[in-house]
């Protein structure tokens, strides 16, 4: 028929070698309560400059058009959502009502480009220099893809270099704040508890003091990001009307 699919090889490792990435550590740059209310325009500079991590206050939120079958807005990741929401799959296509979420300047330029807001305003926002993922894991990036394009598929080698180029993703996104699981004597039981601040701050100061810890989650979460706005930006090329489906690295 005339369906055809595309599948980028090696999507996470490709954005590893070409994106930019948070490369100093985030510094606080803006909050709402201190620094008073800003249009979005306020923040243009930065957001084309910076890698902006920031929350984000929506409220009365509707889809462009009709015809956008690809919305990026998900409901789960809107916390303290209130108001009527419409639907699909959970990904919204309009509320009216409020909500906060975090975001990086790469998703509020998709969340601009699709939806309409009502109100859109920055809480709160942490601010990093641009630059390339670390030279050291790129020449490892690029020694692992040769070998696992080189390799026969049903070889034990091409299986490890296509985990190890893998985990060069997958080890920046571990998580660091964990759930703390203690053995109740009394019961025999092991018992689960979600961490408070201090333990948070704990966990976090353990991982960054450790020397095994090199990969900032910081890395990871821009790896994803690129991915989602060029996956938006091939779909936008295809056309709305003609799109399916997409996955994480395919339409």
């Amino acid at each position: 028929g005339n369906i055809r699919h595309f599948d980028k090889k090696s999507f996470y490792p490709s954005t590893q070698m070409l994106e930019y990435f948070p490369v100093t550590k985030f510094v606080h740059y803006y909050h709402l309560d201190s620094d008073g209310v800003k249009e979005i325009s306020f923040f243009n500079d930065v957001l084309s400059n910076k890698c902006c991590i920031m929350k984000i206050f929506i409220e009365n939120v509707k889809l462009k058009s009709d015809s956008i079958t690809c919305p990026y807005l998900q409901f789960s990741k809107v916390v303290g959502a209130k108001g009527k929401c419409l639907q699909d799959n959970g990904r919204i296509l309009s509320m009216s009502g409020y909500g906060i979420m975090c975001v990086t300047e790469l998703d509020l330029d998709i969340l601009q480009r699709q939806y309409d807001f009502g109100t859109i305003k920055v809480i709160d926002m942490y601010i990093a220099e641009r630059g390339s993922f670390p030279e050291p894991l790129k020449e490892c990036i690029i020694d692992f893809f040769k070998k696992k394009e080189k390799l026969p598929k049903d070889s034990v080698d091409y299986m490890k270099s296509k985990n190890h180029l893998n985990a060069i993703y997958g080890m920046s996104v571990t998580a660091i704040i964990r759930d703390i699981i203690v053995y109740n004597f009394n019961n025999g039981k092991f018992e689960k508890t979600q961490p408070n601040e201090k333990d948070g701050s704990k966990q976090l100061n353990e991982y960054y003091d450790n020397y095994n810890s090199f990969m900032p989650y910081q890395i990871g979460i821009y790896v994803t990001a690129h991915c989602r706005h060029a996956l938006i930006d091939l779909i936008e090329k295809i056309g709305y009307d003609k799109f399916l489906y997409r996955d994480t690295d395919s339409i």
